[in-house]
């Protein structure tokens, strides 16, 4: 038992580290407000290699920021966030993409 609180608790220690090396984008960054066709709005905060979503149920993500050739990406093991200009569409894994445009 011990054992395992050991490992857990230098788990935790080391993931805290890379988050704080990379630090989710704050109230500091560009924040940009979203509506949805027939879903929840959203609120993204775009900071360095960050994007972190509130979305309208209430729901707090932070995805990174990808590679692309046009547009921009953010993604995360379980959502993905893709955008040109004020249009973006927003998934999260096995659901259909939500469509969304600046409010």
């Amino acid at each position: 038992m011990n054992r395992l609180c050991i490992t857990a608790g230098l788990s935790a220690l080391v993931l805290g580290g890379c988050v704080a090396g990379n630090a989710p984008p704050t109230a500091g960054g560009r924040r940009v407000s979203y509506a949805c066709a027939g879903a929840p709005g959203m609120t993204v905060i775009y900071g360095g290699d960050m994007a972190r979503i509130e979305t309208g149920s209430g729901q707090t993500l932070l995805l990174q920021r990808r590679e692309t050739n046009d547009g921009f990406w953010y993604e995360s093991a379980s959502h993905r966030l893709r955008g040109k200009g004020n249009m973006v569409t927003f998934a999260k894994a096995w659901t259909p993409l939500r469509r969304c445009h600046t409010s």
